[in-house]
């Protein structure tokens, strides 16, 4: 069975969001991340990619720091 998680996405403050969700919930942890590479389109430098992954109240998240092209605003992505 597949797992979805929202998947939220940010300019550079995932980490900063993810803490201060963990701060706002009681039953909240901090479940790890990753730094992934990216190309900069229409240029030959890469960028580094963050998430950060968390559980409030039992349910997983995931924030992307995706650069000033993907601001945070009021949509949300699935992860599956």
């Amino acid at each position: 069975m597949a797992t979805i998680r929202p998947f939220l996405w940010f300019d550079a403050n995932g980490q900063e969001a993810r803490d201060f969700y963990l701060s706002v919930f009681e039953n909240g942890k901090a479940l790890g991340g990753a730094v992934l590479t990216d190309w900069v389109s229409g240029s030959k430098k890469t960028v580094p990619i963050e998430t950060f992954d968390f559980e409030l109240e039992g349910s997983r998240f995931m924030a992307l720091n995706a650069g000033p092209s993907s601001p945070f605003n009021e949509r949300l992505s699935l992860y599956i």
